[in-house]
């Protein structure tokens, strides 16, 4: 008789833990897309920088979620952006959590300059994210180094003409 109410009551404990096991991956999950689409680090940024052969430096950047290639907790991203002097480049990055690896390419250079950097995201309350850059770009003298602070740059409202009314900037993509 003690075996089999011991026996019982395992078998009672186990399937409380498992059911509540699956309760918890089921809040878990919900937690994580909530966090994802917190997340998205879409939209154009200003840069302000500095590296050890251009010295001080300002550009501006657009990161674009991947949707397609995007899943579970890693988030790919197009890269593209432009320095003051015109320089453009491109490229990928791989966002999980508040790093993201990027791989840039300088588009109008002869020699297929790729670089590559690690940037901390943080979110600046009521005025979206920001981030801060390290980053190499080697070369055959020794390669160049440095570092990037940029902030997210939110859409404005097109400035109307005396007799027109305002046109609203385009609308972001949602991340849900």
């Amino acid at each position: 008789m003690f075996k089999k109410s011991l026996f019982i009551t395992l078998l009672f404990v186990n399937f409380l833990s498992y059911a509540n096991a699956a309760g918890t991956e089921k809040n878990d999950d919900k937690k994580s897309e909530k966090n994802s689409a917190d997340k998205n680090y879409s939209g154009m940024y200003a840069c302000k920088g500095n590296n050890n052969k251009v010295g001080d430096y300002t550009f501006t950047v657009t990161l674009k979620l991947n949707r397609r290639v995007s899943h579970d907790d890693i988030y790919v991203y197009d890269v593209m952006g432009e320095t003051e002097n015109a320089t453009s480049y491109f490229g990928s990055a791989l966002a999980i959590e508040n790093k993201m690896a990027l791989n840039l390419k300088v588009s109008d250079n002869k020699e297929s300059i790729s670089g590559a950097g690690l940037a901390t995201f943080k979110q600046i309350p009521d005025k979206g994210w920001m981030f801060s850059t390290k980053y190499y770009e080697p070369d055959k003298n020794g390669g160049v180094s440095g570092g990037d602070e940029c902030t997210w740059q939110s859409p404005t409202t097109a400035k109307k003409a005396p007799d027109e009314p305002a046109q609203p900037a385009p609308k972001e993509v949602s991340s849900k």
